[in-house]
């Protein structure tokens, strides 16, 4: 026997150790030496204890729900000795004020995305005619708009997505606010911003916005 992975769980059919004879009517300098093979065998296993094969450690053997993770180890990106897998996946997780720990999960919420105020022309008034959320979901559109930043900036009704990924509008001011939601339920991954065509009141303009 060559090490502890090929003892036996068998007494009686343990009758070599490291190529000594260890079975009924040994030599009794046998003993010794045994006995020191197989401290040798245990020092061995503690320092390469990483490699353990579990199961009898002859032949083939599979191990069980790895399927659940890729039927192709050479398809695993994360090395299998790394904390990832210590506890499964990662979680977005947040403290409150009672300092009580809890993790994001169950049905996404409603999201809102909104810009900043801009004046897309300085100095004069605009006319939004379409909004093209960078959103990787179905989103709605509603925009605020002003004419002076002393005013309270009125928002005007919902505009849904189009086949195209457009939302149509038609809004005209001078200080504006987009404003993108994805409904509760929908999942997406990322939100990059809001492509807007614009023109400037009495000047037929382009401008596109990221």
């Amino acid at each position: 026997m060559a090490g502890i992975k090929d003892y036996s769980t068998t007494q009686s059919d343990n009758t070599s150790l490291n190529g000594i004879s260890t079975a009924e009517g040994m030599l009794p300098s046998n003993l010794n030496n045994a006995i020191r093979a197989l401290m040798k065998n245990t020092r061995e296993w503690f320092n390469d204890s990483q490699w353990v094969e579990y199961g009898d450690g002859n032949g083939a053997y599979t191990v069980e729900l790895m399927v659940i993770i890729s039927e192709n180890l050479d398809n695993i990106n994360i090395a299998l000795d790394t904390d990832f897998w210590n506890g499964g996946q990662r979680y977005l997780g947040a403290i409150d004020n009672n300092y009580k720990a809890a993790i994001f999960s169950g049905t996404e919420n409603e999201g809102t995305i909104e810009t900043r105020e801009m004046e897309l022309f300085p100095g004069h008034r605009s006319s939004i005619t379409n909004v093209r959320p960078i959103v990787d979901a179905t989103s709605t559109v509603t925009i605020k708009t002003k004419e002076r930043l002393a005013d309270t900036a009125t928002e005007s009704t919902s505009s849904t997505m189009v086949i195209s990924g457009d939302n149509p509008v038609r809004q005209s001011g001078r200080y504006f606010k987009i404003k993108v939601i994805t409904p509760s339920g929908s999942v997406w991954t990322h939100a990059q911003g809001v492509d807007v065509i614009a023109s400037r009141i009495g000047l037929r303009w382009q401008k596109k916005l990221i």
